[in-house]
């Protein structure tokens, strides 16, 4: 194919410069603390019609590049963009000095006039798979995952960011060889501590349903093995969705231990002004970790019982305001009550899930209800970690069926300090009033 470089070079820096400001959108807009619903509804909006301009504006540049025209094979796909963007190599006679230390360094993983980011990437290929052009989607993927196995200097970039959308895309392609490369790649990065186990599992159900569908396509015998293993996470789990029934159960058999739970905490922490269930989710916790039977037998609940009293308490004393005020300003996905989970991603502002601009808009609004902003302190966030992560690994266990340990227990206890009356949990629970 032809490639027309002039005009690729400069639609490539205006897709840039488009894709720059979108990915940067909500900091063109002042935000105050002060500002009532009016406004706040006013500057979301005047956010939203600009992020359509430039998605549309996005779109029209992208269809006139060379790359979007060619057609790329299946065994292409991998360096596809590369080599694209090679054709625009940038020639530079700047020696390397240590005065230009980090401009060298960034020159060795864009070598290219236009410095492609991966942050131009990501939304290349988003355009691409909302496009139906998946052999180009998962063309740029690749080349963002190339960055990332070579230690890209853009300290930002992280598997989750692109592995989870690089799957699913393969999927759609049904390309089993490379889904289960990938499957192994998400699984060693699980294993270490890098990765979620969820990222893995996913790739695990693409590759299963693409078997089902194509029998003729065989599997070798360690991704079969491995598959196992995922069955067995998926069986852990069903057998913790049994965990309300069974932790009503015990509170029932367990009246006079729940009861000494509930008045201890009515003694040193009646003032916090729990939720019903909330109550009922701390009471559970006490009561298991206040006998050495029941924490035993029900190790695995605390850190379970302990996000969902918070899940409650939050959701209730928070998150229903929130979303009372900001009603269809809203998201879809965030109309709803929150996991522990998406509480700790929210307050910190990680995770893929929450833009810049919907970040910033639940900060100030929590923050102008709350009338304080401690929910935000790094210590309470730390700690919040500290119980999604036990909560998550508690209910789904680990790779390889590894269940949740006492050891793991009494590193969650010395964490949360549940164990002591002026303790953290309690702490942090009375600033959700």
């Amino acid at each position: 194919m032809t490639y027309d470089l002039q005009n690729d070079e400069e639609n490539l820096e205006i897709f840039k410069s488009l894709a720059d400001e979108l990915d940067n959108l909500s900091d063109f807009v002042d935000w105050d603390e002060d500002d009532d619903e009016d406004v706040l509804a006013e500057k979301c909006e005047h956010l939203e019609e600009r992020q359509v301009e430039l998605e549309s504006q996005i779109s029209q540049v992208l269809q006139q590049l060379s790359f979007t025209k060619m057609q790329i094979h299946t065994d292409e796909r991998r360096k596809a963009l590369e080599q694209y963007l090679d054709r625009f190599t940038k020639k530079t006679t700047q020696p390397p000095s240590e005065e230009f230390e980090v401009r060298t360094r960034a020159d060795v993983f864009y070598p290219h006039r236009m410095r492609f980011l991966p942050v131009h990437a990501l939304q290349m290929a988003q355009w691409y798979s909302a496009n139906n052009k998946l052999d180009h989607a998962v063309a740029v993927y690749e080349f963002v995952h190339g960055l990332f196995e070579k230690g890209t200097p853009d300290i930002w970039l992280r598997r989750e960011q692109y592995l989870p959308q690089m799957i699913s895309t393969y999927a759609a392609l049904e390309d089993i060889a490379r889904l289960v490369e990938l499957e192994t790649l998400a699984r060693d990065a699980a294993d270490a501590g890098a990765l979620s186990v969820d990222i893995g599992r996913m790739a695990d159900s693409a590759v299963a349903k693409i078997v089902g569908l194509h029998p003729e396509k065989k599997l070798k015998p360690e991704f079969i093995k491995r598959l196992s293993i995922g069955y067995e996470d998926l069986q852990n789990e069903l057998e913790n969705a049994n965990f309300e029934i069974a932790r009503l159960r015990v509170g029932v058999l367990l009246q006079e231990e729940h009861q000494k739970a509930r008045e201890w905490l009515l003694q040193h922490h009646g003032d916090i002004r729990l939720t019903d269930n909330s109550e009922h989710y701390l009471t559970d916790a006490v009561m298991c970790w206040g006998s050495r039977g029941l924490q035993e037998r029900f190790c695995m609940w605390i850190p379970i019982l302990v996000g969902k009293a918070v899940e409650s308490q939050f959701n209730d004393r928070v998150w229903k305001g929130i979303r009372q005020r900001l009603g269809s300003i809203l998201p879809d996905r965030f109309k709803h009550e929150l996991s522990i989970n998406r509480i700790k991603e929210l307050l910190s502002g990680t995770g893929s899930s929450w833009g810049k601009m919907e970040y910033q808009v639940m900060k100030t609004a929590i923050q102008k209800q709350m009338e304080h902003d401690n929910l935000f302190d790094r210590l309470h966030l730390d700690k919040l970690k500290v119980i999604s992560a036990d909560s998550t690994r508690a209910r789904h266990g680990q790779a390889g069926g590894e269940r949740y340990t006492r050891l793991d227990l009494d590193r969650f206890i010395k964490a949360i300090e549940l164990d002591k009356e002026t303790g953290w949990i309690f702490t942090f629970l009375s600033l959700l009033r």
